[in-house]
């Protein structure tokens, strides 16, 4: 999709819809968990209208909501809820949950999609959404647009790849829904209890502090490339004077 930046009006309309017509619907029906989060120096009261989206005017820097599309965000797991809301030990944190009062359906970025048409890994919607889910603010836009064209369909909210399943042996995701939703009557609140963390744990490797590659001096590799081209034993050697010039290193530390 990046690529097709210039792509505009029905042209880019159309493209999204290929996209989302190789995703399959879900329903979440009544008695599923919804959990929400709620994080701060204090507990919010136990009312369904402090879990639902925020009002207009309080921005929350999220993914996919917009001033025109409202985003409730939540998940089907408390871990996912506690990662997406990036808790510490000395916050406050009170969990929400909600059940729908009738099927919400719902579009599944995260699996059951059908990329059988794919030519190639770039036209894999899978790796699109995975990407998607993985990007920083400055491709914001994009996903704020893949929400309203989801919204564009009559869908209730859509699953999303979790920002954190790329550092998660599980494949965690989460659960956008449209508008307010507790407002509209779609979703209710079961319960809310305080939330306090118990242990944590992470897994990791070690590497360089900084990355020592050298940028490529290009006036170097043109001046090797024209040995390259004139064969015989400068060839040999220009070969090796290019494995060097890829391979340089700073002196700083490893």
């Amino acid at each position: 999709m990046d690529g097709n930046a210039g792509i505009q009006g029905e042209r880019r309309k159309k493209l999204w819809q290929e996209i989302l017509n190789r995703c399959s619907v879900r329903t979440i029906d009544p008695g599923a968990n919804i959990f929400r989060v709620r994080k701060g120096e204090t507990l919010p009261p136990a009312l369904a209208g402090e879990f639902d989206t925020p009002p207009p005017g309080v921005a929350t820097g999220g993914r996919y909501e917009s001033k025109e599309l409202p985003v409730f965000y939540g998940a089907d797991d408390v871990e996912t809820c506690l990662h997406e809301s990036r808790v510490t030990l000395s916050d406050w944190i009170a969990l929400a949950i909600f059940t729908p009062n009738n099927p919400l359906r719902i579009l599944d970025l995260t699996d059951g999609i059908d990329d059988s048409s794919a030519g190639t890994p770039f036209e894999r919607v899978d790796i699109l959404m995975r990407r998607l889910a993985f990007v920083g603010n400055a491709d914001y836009d994009l996903c704020r647009e893949l929400a309203i064209e989801i919204h564009a369909l009559g869908l209730d909210g859509f699953y999303f790849i979790s920002y954190f399943a790329q550092a998660h042996h599980k494949s965690l995701r989460n659960i956008a829904l449209f508008g307010h939703p507790a407002a509209a009557g779609k979703v209710r609140l079961l319960s809310v209890n305080r939330l306090r963390l118990a242990s944590a744990s992470y897994e990791y490797r070690f590497g360089p502090p900084n990355d020592t590659s050298l940028p490529i001096d290009f006036e170097e590799m043109e001046a090797i490339t024209a040995k390259m081209k004139q064969g015989g034993q400068l060839a040999k050697e220009a070969r090796k004077e290019l494995d060097e010039l890829l391979e340089r290193k700073s002196n700083g530390p490893r």
